[in-house]
C-alpha cells in the first residue's frame, strides 16, 4: 500500500476549526464594544450568546480560553457557563 492510499483511508479523525484564544470577561483586559454590566447575570448570559453565535457562523466547533493569570474563582463561573451553554450547540470549551 502506497502513501496516498494509506492517507485517504478513514481514520475517525476529523479536522474542525477553533478559535484557541477567546478572552472572556474574567480577563483583566477584556474588551467589549457594547455596554454591558460585566457582574450582572443577564449581561453574562448575552455575552457568551454573542460568543456562541459568533462561533457557529465562522463554523467554529472548539473554543479555548485565554483569561491567563486568572484563578479559577475568578473565571470559574465565565468558564462554567460558556461550557454548558456552548455544549448545547455542539461546540467544546477549554
Amino acid at each position: 500500500m502506497v502513501f496516498e492510499e494509506l492517507v485517504e483511508k478513514p481514520n475517525g479523525a476529523k479536522p474542525v476549526w477553533a478559535d484557541l484564544a477567546i478572552k472572556t470577561p474574567a480577563s483583566p483586559d477584556y474588551e467589549t464594544v457594547d455596554n454591558y454590566e460585566l457582574t450582572s447575570q443577564e449581561s453574562r448570559r448575552r455575552i457568551i450568546d454573542r460568543l456562541i453565535a459568533t462561533a457557529l457562523e465562522k463554523e467554529i466547533k472548539l473554543l479555548g480560553t485565554a483569561d491567563y493569570n486568572l484563578g479559577l474563582s475568578e473565571r470559574g463561573i465565565w468558564i462554567d457557563d460558556l461550557t454548558e451553554a456552548a455544549g448545547r450547540k455542539g461546540i467544546s470549551v477549554y
